[in-house]
């Protein structure tokens, strides 16, 4: 599976109409990949979105990115997330990204972008109250203070991270 994975890393331009279709497909393989595999689909998927490559330049495309460096949790990946995070100002990518911060326990970030909570769109604002659930004590402070602004739904999301923790206290944010 392996060179499968490293050929379609070498025709990612070729294959940009479907860039969605292989993004979905490398990262439901990648955790079977090779640590070594694993690297080099990281590896190129940064590279892209540092060198602000046209395959990533929408931010669809960067979404599905985002969520193949989700499956490895390093330092390099943060930062290009947080570059991701930066370029995009529509919801998509910037939700993956908190959601992401989230799941890898990143809060030194996550407390500080959830300051800005009252003027972001409604996809990140739910996606914050998910990631307060994994901020411990913070993040309960932080919905208790908030909990009058949160519109209809997102009690529903609140009310549906704190049922997942309850059940599991391990459970993983989804990505």
């Amino acid at each position: 599976m392996g060179n499968a994975v490293l050929t379609i890393l070498d025709n990612l331009a070729s294959l940009y109409p479907i860039f969605p279709v292989v993004a979905v497909t490398l990262k439901s393989c990648f955790q079977d990949l090779s640590p070594d595999a694993q690297d080099r689909v990281c590896s190129v998927i940064r590279e892209k979105i540092v060198s602000n490559d046209y395959l990533l330049r929408t931010e669809l495309h960067s979404a599905f990115a985002a969520r193949i460096l989700s499956e490895q949790k390093t330092s390099d990946n943060e930062d290009a997330l947080v570059t991701l995070h930066s370029r995009f100002q529509g919801p998509l990518v910037r939700r993956d990204v908190i959601l992401i911060m989230a799941k890898w326990a990143e809060f030194h970030w996550l407390s500080d972008q959830i300051n800005e909570y009252p003027g972001v769109s409604a996809w990140e604002r739910r996606a914050f109250i998910i990631a307060s659930f994994k901020m411990g004590e913070a993040g309960a402070h932080w919905r208790n203070h908030m909990k009058e602004k949160f519109d209809p739904f997102e009690v529903v999301v609140r009310d549906w991270a704190a049922e997942r923790v309850q059940q599991t206290p391990s459970w993983e944010v989804p990505i």
